[in-house]
């Protein structure tokens, strides 16, 4: 049994602003040696963009968790102490959109939500995915290593 976990949430920015991240590194990365300082600006607005993630911080050993925005190596985000972790859970979402004014195009989507489940607080969010099989390897991983119940509420 690993005595913390430190884990993947889900990403700041959508995948638009990561693309027009992908670009600034590129284009930085072409203009170096023609604009040297626009070019550093540009790869770090890319690095910014591309690697800006949520994590989750699990110690069971100190009973602490810390959800943070990990920002270029840079961690914002306070420790919250806990008495007990109960489980991990996933619930499945059934999504139901429209889009169109004119012509209406309904699309139905299912999405798939993990969480811990403190004795104390609200549960806390590992991530989420379409693909079922790609969140419970996930986490599978988490409960495995600290050693609680993997619930599916489906």
């Amino acid at each position: 049994m690993k005595s913390r976990i430190d884990v993947f949430v889900n990403h700041c920015f959508p995948f638009h602003f990561i693309a027009v991240g992908v670009v600034f590194i590129v284009v930085g990365f072409i203009i170096l040696m023609m604009h040297p300082l626009a070019s550093v600006l540009l790869f770090i607005i890319g690095i910014a963009l591309t690697s800006t993630h949520y994590r989750l911080f699990v110690d069971p050993g100190q009973k602490i968790y810390k959800e943070y925005l990990w920002i270029m190596g840079f961690k914002k985000g306070e420790d919250v102490s806990f008495q007990k972790i109960e489980f991990i859970y996933l619930n499945k979402l059934n999504i139901k959109s429209g889009y169109g004014y004119v012509s209406r195009i309904n699309v139905d989507d299912t999405i798939y939500k993990g969480f811990i489940k403190l004795s104390d607080a609200e549960p806390v969010f590992i991530g989420e995915s379409k693909n079922e099989q790609k969140l419970i390897k996930k986490v599978e991983s988490i409960s495995r290593d600290i050693n609680i119940e993997l619930r599916k509420n489906y």
